[in-house]
């Protein structure tokens, strides 16, 4: 069972003005720092994309989230929203550049650039990483709307749906979407192995048999309990597992299988 010194600390509700303003400070001017140095230095050093200037800003706003909701179950505005701003106005420049910086397009051409930005593949300087704008605002627009129908199914913060969109914007809706899902599947992978070594296998398949039993026939099978209220009822921090989701679902081989 765990003890209160294995639970995370309270989220902190009511930061100082002077820290709030200092995080959001950071926030906005962080992509000052790993958009050059992802178009400039690491694009070529580091695995594609996370060395590009738009997989390095990605990359910051993951490891914030991750450690924000491991720590504090929660995701931060002052996270999301700068990185949502970023994520649209990298993907603007791509498109621009894309439309502006290349010679004129045929209408085949035109077709095809038109179908790669809907897709989320490369648009723009590879050294950028960007997938176009409409890539984006379509990425952003399908997570906030899938993890909107998720949060009326079942429990999830407003800041899980904010991460979700800021995921979308950088990820395109195909890639944004394999992640979500691995996401969870991490999570509930996560919460099984955890229950069988605090309940132990038999105990956990004993409560599953008699709970299908109790749902089918509840005259005939009392309702079972597991001794682990305490722990079901422990927050998941799925942040953390949205942002390890969202490095797995840019594994080349892993989405080329999901979406063959």
């Amino acid at each position: 069972m765990p003890t209160p010194a294995d639970l995370p600390l309270p989220a902190p509700a009511f930061w100082p003005a002077e820290s709030r303003r200092k995080a959001w400070l950071i926030a906005l001017c962080a992509p000052l720092l790993t958009v050059p140095l992802g178009a400039g230095l690491l694009w070529n050093v580091l695995p594609y994309p996370w060395g590009t200037a738009t997989g390095l800003t990605f990359a910051v706003f993951l490891l914030v989230c991750l450690w924000t909701d491991s720590v504090w179950h929660k995701v931060f505005n002052w996270a999301t929203y700068p990185a949502l701003g970023w994520a649209l106005l990298l993907n603007v420049g791509g498109s621009l550049q894309a439309a502006y910086g290349s010679p004129s397009l045929g209408t085949e051409e035109a077709a095809a650039a038109l179908t790669a930005d809907l897709l989320g593949e490369v648009v723009g300087p590879v050294a950028w990483g960007t997938i176009g704008l409409a890539a984006s605002l379509l990425g952003a627009g399908c997570l906030f709307g899938l993890m909107t129908f998720i949060s009326m199914l079942a429990r999830c913060g407003g800041g899980d749906i904010k991460m979700a969109t800021v995921m979308g914007a950088f990820l395109g809706w195909r890639t944004g979407v394999l992640a979500i899902c691995l996401g969870y599947l991490l999570a509930g992978l996560a919460s099984l192995g955890l229950l069988l070594w605090h309940v132990g296998l038999f105990r956990l398949v004993r409560f599953a048999v008699l709970r299908i039993g109790y749902a089918l026939v509840p005259m005939l099978v009392v309702r079972p309990q597991l001794q682990a209220d305490a722990l079901l009822r422990r927050p998941i921090p799925v942040g953390a597992y949205f942002s390890a989701g969202s490095v797995l679902a840019q594994v080349s081989v892993l989405a080329e299988i999901v979406w063959l």
